[in-house]
This record gives structure tokens, sequence and C-alpha cells, in this order.
């Protein structure tokens, strides 16, 4: 009996070994198989992040182009596929190949460049299932997964892969859902660099149309500030033809005409040179000019077309006063467009009337100077004290709305400040402030 129970135990063990090796197999199986799988996942996303990496960094699509083609061949080794190929669909009919990996010495199915939606009909159907897997005639497995644009539904990209099942040297997983994230990588990529491309245009374009708009502010300045000189140009050489056509000729008279003409030329050109200036961001050169000498030039500058309207000009700056910061010709600039527009305002009244006053007065405690220009006429509207001063704004039948916006830019350039209110007689009178020269200095408004 004992012998027996013994063989019976020892039968026992040897069963029990038998299962412990069998579990000890399986459990060796299914680690191997995890850690397979682990390691296709491992690999994909280190090929995942790789691509982001470097797509990030490119800038061309040629470069993009090149990453993605590169990326094809990574594809296709980690996955031991024999041709990987990434679509790009056109529209609902066409698709071409934008990048593809071939194996060499492996026999495939021939497969165009570009297709059309009937010799791509696998594309499309993937595209209508969100991937698909197939086997196909000569037993090769397809993917395939199709990424549609969010803005136009019939463009988009599409990723094949082409493999042996069962290929052990495959590390990848092949599902469309995991060939999908490759495909929105490569995708992502070129869909940024076309918006980035798309808003590159449109900063080009806005600034097209912004040298567009200031070339016509350049043509509506130099259009407005120079009609005046031009105009007095003309004047004073019909003058010098009518004194020279006198018997005897009027030298005196012909020769100051002529001396006019050269002062308004004169006056013309710092125009045009200060008005490039102004519309090249570049500042003038500030410096003490004396207003008492910026009056008297502005005048001279519309004495002969204030005395052809018949209108009396009177100025009582006193030549004492302290320089104000600033330049020259565009102070001179800013009295003339004053001055003309003081002469319009009172032309069309009664000739008794056509009355402007020039006066200035300095404020020693505000360090600043003070210029008036007064004038007969009707004044402007109630209320546009201020709208007055912006660009194409104008109460003149033939007027362009230029002159008092550039006039502000100027006395704010320099750190001053302009501004208009109705007389009490009914007239207009113009305020300019500018800081002088022995005060504090005060930053130009930036344009």
């Amino acid at each position: 009996m004992g012998a027996l129970h013994m063989a019976r135990n020892v039968a026992h063990y040897k069963d029990l070994e038998k299962e412990l090796c069998l579990a000890r197999d399986t459990l060796a199986i299914r680690a191997e198989a995890q850690a397979r799988a682990l390691k296709k996942h491992v690999r994909f996303e280190q090929l995942l992040v790789s691509f982001a990496l470097d797509f990030g960094q490119a800038r061309q699509k040629h470069d993009l182009q090149k990453l993605i083609q590169e990326g094809m061949c990574e594809i296709a080794k980690a996955g031991d596929f024999d041709r990987c190929v990434f679509w790009e669909v056109k529209n609902a009919q066409t698709a071409s190949v934008f990048a593809r990996y071939d194996r060499p010495c492996v026999e495939l199915e021939p497969q165009p460049d570009l297709a059309a939606k009937e010799q791509a009909a696998w594309l499309y159907a993937a595209a209508d299932r969100i991937g698909a897997v197939e086997r196909l005639a000569d037993g090769h497995m397809r993917c395939v997964t199709v990424l549609l644009s969010a803005d136009h539904e019939e463009t988009g990209f599409a990723l094949q892969v082409d493999y042996w099942p069962g290929s052990k040297k495959n590390t990848l997983p092949v599902t469309p859902a995991r060939m999908s994230l490759f495909c929105r990588v490569f995708s992502n990529a070129l869909w940024r660099h076309a918006d980035m491309v798309a808003i590159q245009r449109m900063r080009d374009e806005m600034i097209r149309m912004e040298h567009v708009s200031r070339l016509g502010q350049l043509a509506g300045v130099l259009a407005h500030e120079l009609n005046q000189p031009l105009s007095a140009i003309l004047c004073n050489a019909q003058a010098a033809g009518h004194w020279l056509a006198q018997t005897p000729s009027n030298v005196g008279e012909t020769r100051s005409a002529l001396m006019d003409i050269v002062e308004n030329a004169r006056h013309a050109s710092d125009v045009i040179r200060q008005t490039r200036s102004m519309f090249t961001q570049k500042m003038p050169a500030v410096q003490k000019v004396s207003i008492a000498s910026c009056v008297k030039n502005a005048l001279s500058l519309v004495n002969n077309r204030a005395a052809l309207s018949g209108v009396v000009v009177e100025w009582t700056v006193d030549t004492s006063l302290p320089p104000v910061l600033g330049d020259r010709v565009q102070l001179r600039q800013v009295l003339v467009n004053l001055l003309n527009n003081a002469i319009d305002a009172v032309c069309k009244r009664p000739k008794k009337l056509r009355h402007i006053v020039v006066s200035s007065v300095a404020d020693a405690s505000a360090h600043t100077l003070q210029l008036r220009v007064k004038d007969s006429g009707v004044g402007f509207p109630t209320g546009k004290e201020n709208t007055i001063f912006e660009p194409f704004y104008t109460t003149k039948p033939n007027g362009m709305g230029m002159g008092l916006p550039i006039c502000r830019q100027i006395v704010e350039n320099f750190g001053g400040n302009i501004r208009a209110h109705r007389d009490t007689d009914g007239g207009t009178v113009f305020c300019v402030t500018l800081p002088l020269a022995s005060g504090p200095r005060k930053s130009a408004r930036k344009k």
C-alpha cells in the first residue's frame, strides 16, 4: 500500500510540474507579445514626436516635401511596408502623389502618380469610411486613411501603406486610427504652411495698400501745398510781362516781380523737400526759429494774392519775441496755409470787411508762444472746431481738406498745438502754440 501511495504522489507531482511549465510558457509568450506591442507603440510615438519637431522647424514648402518624403521612408522601414504613399486629394475627382516610397526588388502592382476617381475608388471609399484595411489580389494588405480639409471638404490628404500580413519585422501598429495620426501630422504641417503663406500674402497686400495710400496722401499734400506758390509764380510772371510791355518798360516793378518768382520757386522746392521728409518718417532738424521772421516771409508769399483780392493784412508781431523750437520751412508752410485760408474766408465779403490780423504773445510761465491769425469772414459751422482739422473735410467748393490736417501734424510734431474758435465778431481765430527754445524740451508727437 505504501509503494502504491508513493507512486500516486509522484504522478501527481509530475502533472503539477507539467502544468507549471505550461503556465510559465504561456506567461512567457504573453510577455513577449506584450513587449512586442509595447515596442511598436514606443516606436510609433517616437516617430510622431520626431516628425512633429522636424515639421515645426520647416518654413518652405520644398523643405516640407523633403521631410515628408523622408517620413515615408522611415514609416516603411519601421513598419516593414512594401509601399508607403502620401496623397494630395485635390478635389472630388482627382488625387496626386505628394511623396512615396516603393521597396526595391519587390513586385507591386503599378500605381500612377495621378489618379482619377475611377482609378482610385479605394481611396475615396476610405474617405467615406474614415479609413479602410483590405486584402489585395496579390496577397498584400492595404491600409488607407484620409483627412479632408475643414474649410474645403473636397480637398485633403491621404496615407496609404501596402504590406505582407504577419511580417515579423513590423514594429508599427497597422490600423487606420494609428496611420491617421501620421497622416494628420503631415497634413497639419502643410495646412499650417498654407495658412502662413496666406497670412504673409495678406500682410504684403496691406503693406502695398499702405504704400498706395501714402502715395495718394503725398500727391494730395503736394497738390494742395504747391497750388499757392505756382499760382503766385504765374501771377508774377504775368505782371512782369505787363511791366515790360509798357513804354518805357518799368524795370523796377519787373525786377520786383522776378524776385517774387524766385522766392515762390524756392518756397515750392522747400515744400516738396519737407513734404517728402514727412512721408518718409524723417523728422526735420529742430532749431531755433524767429516767429517774426517766419511771419514776414509768409506774408511776402501771399501779399500779391491779398492785394489782388482787396484784403488788408495787419501784423503786430513783436520782433523781440524769443525764438521757438521748430523748422523754418515747415512753420512758414503753416502760416501760408492759415493766411490763404483767411484770404479765402474774407475775399467774398464787402471790401471794407476784408481784414486779417496776425498777432503773437509769449507766455513765459508756460514757456510757450502763441501766434494768432484772425479773419473777418463768416466763420466755420458751429460745433466743427475739431472736425475742420480732419483730413478731406472742407467747406470750400473746390477745397481738398488737406491744409489744416497738415498744419496740425507739423505743429504737433514740434510739441505744440493748434486750435480754432469763432470770434465774437463772426470771423475765425486760429491759435498756434509752440514751445519756446528757452523752455524745457517737449517730446515731439510720434507719427
